[in-house]
């Protein structure tokens, strides 16, 4: 009789526990439903195509900073179409150049990873120049393109130069399920 009514409750207690939702909700449509805020926020952005490329820096820093999804010392520049579970924002900070920074968010707004899309910069010097690409695609795969050339005068009247070496790098990146940057 004991084992009875333990088995019983048991087994209520996994019907009760498997029909429950957790905190956030397992119902997909109300995981890609965005805040009201963010939504609000986003609605501002405009909607960068893909691909998007950008060689050194961006063209213009696009919006004012609204928000409180706004990273500390950047401007938003535009949103880009994520995955179904996340947002893509392009931002822009500002130095010698506006650097492109790409954030991924969740559908409450949340910052969950950055990537910095000019890692090598685009200066220059006496003896070298550096550039950077960046390519965003439409299957969210990431290309960053660094080169650096090295480079001496040949005369003295600093009129001509030669190309002593060139150095070139290509990373790229995919924004997984989880919305990180992930390096492949």
């Amino acid at each position: 009789m004991l084992k009875t009514i333990f088995r019983t409750t048991a087994l209520a207690l996994i019907l009760v526990a498997c029909g429950k939702k957790d905190k956030k909700g397992s119902d997909p449509e109300q995981q890609n439903t965005l805040s009201p805020e963010f939504e609000t926020y986003l609605s501002k952005l405009p909607e960068l195509p893909l691909p998007f490329e950008t060689h050194c820096d961006l063209d213009s820093l696009g919006t004012d900073k609204v928000g409180r999804f706004t990273p500390e010392g950047l401007w938003p520049s535009g949103k880009l179409k994520g995955s179904d579970n996340h947002i893509l924002v392009l931002y822009g900070g500002l130095g010698d150049y506006l650097y492109p920074f790409l954030y991924s968010f969740n559908h409450d707004g949340d910052a969950i990873d950055s990537l910095a899309l000019n890692s090598n910069g685009c200066i220059g010097g006496e003896s070298f120049q550096t550039a950077t690409y960046s390519k965003i695609n439409p299957d969210l795969t990431i290309s960053l393109i660094d080169s650096t050339e090295y480079h001496s005068y040949v005369d003295e009247n600093l009129d001509k130069m030669k190309l002593d070496s060139a150095t070139v790098t290509k990373s790229e990146y995919k924004l997984d399920k989880n919305g990180k940057f992930v390096k492949l």
